[in-house]
């Protein structure tokens, strides 16, 4: 039989609800999370008041100068003049404890938010000129907010580019890089196996959500890539060939947030982040010949983890 009588054979209620399923998964909270959030960047608050359409021959440096900030109708700072620098092409951690700001820095990135005072810079551009859905064709992140919507593997990963055609070759490269694949492999129906139990699919485990959206992040393909926590769900194993698919990448700008300090070790720099505010910054051999917060908190991971001596 040809597809036009599967077509026809198709329950015709089973079509009507997966579409207004799939109607209410993108105009719901988590669809809007997923679109203006997690790759366009947009908020209300975000205003872009002389806007530019920077050509970025290479990967723009980022800057970050004198940043404070505090979240819209708080008086709290949760950034106290924040500045380093982030060269083209490298690879640094950014540490610390929970609640020192990370993913507020992850947040001025992706510009969710502009800075209360200072400014963020892509090159000699302040980010505050970009409009965010410009930007987020330079940089794109994996925050630890993502969601994953119910309908087939390969457009789930594909949906980071919107409206354009799905590049099959792409999509398996970027499980591929977010160790999705095995996931993949293990279902016959492959990357049109369908998510979530509602249209006769299978639910995931957070560890394959996370994976799942690691590898939509990197089907976007920006020159720089922002990652907060990115194995957070992860067995140990998976986390380590992630991990290692990161470390991998060439030619990218990697931004990584994590709390585990023991990642930054392969980092090119690692921003030490302590109250709010920058408590270090070197690379890892500077920061533990330093003896300071830095040695301190990699001295406890690698005795959580059960890691040789340094």
């Amino acid at each position: 039989m040809g597809g036009k009588t599967l077509f026809l054979c198709f329950p015709i209620n089973f079509k009507i609800e997966r579409f207004y399923k799939l109607f209410e998964q993108w105009n719901s909270a988590k669809g809007v999370i997923l679109i203006e959030k997690d790759f366009l960047g947009l908020k209300p608050v975000i205003k872009t008041e002389y806007p530019v359409t920077p050509k970025f021959d290479i990967t723009p440096l980022v800057r970050f100068d004198r940043v404070s900030f505090a979240y819209p109708d708080t008086d709290t700072l949760v950034l106290k003049d924040v500045s380093f620098t982030i060269e083209p092409g490298t690879k640094v951690a950014i540490v610390g404890r929970s609640g020192n700001g990370k993913s507020t820095i992850q947040a001025l990135l992706m510009r969710h938010y502009d800075p209360t005072s200072g400014a963020v810079f892509a090159g000699d551009i302040n980010l505050r000129n970009i409009e965010p859905h410009v930007w987020s064709n330079v940089a794109s992140a994996l925050t630890q907010e993502y969601t994953v919507l119910e309908r087939r593997v390969g457009e789930e990963i594909a949906s980071s580019r919107l409206g354009q055609p799905i590049d099959l070759e792409v999509v398996a490269a970027s499980a591929r890089f977010a160790n999705f694949d095995e996931v993949v492999d293990s279902d016959p129906k492959g990357y049109e196996s369908q998510i979530g139990v509602e249209f006769g699919g299978r639910d995931f485990s957070g560890g394959e959500r996370q994976r799942l959206a690691l590898a939509r992040v990197h089907y976007r393909g920006t020159p720089i890539l922002i990652l907060d926590e990115p194995d957070a769900k992860l067995d140990p194993e998976s986390a380590q060939k992630v991990i290692d698919k990161v470390f991998a990448l060439q030619g990218a700008t990697i931004i990584m947030i994590t709390h585990h300090v023991s990642r930054a070790e392969r980092c090119d720099k690692v921003i030490v982040m302590g109250k709010g505010e920058v408590a270090e910054q070197g690379t890892h051999h500077e920061l533990m010949a330093r003896g300071g917060v830095y040695a301190s908190m990699h001295e406890k991971d690698r005795k959580r983890l059960g890691g040789p001596e340094s």
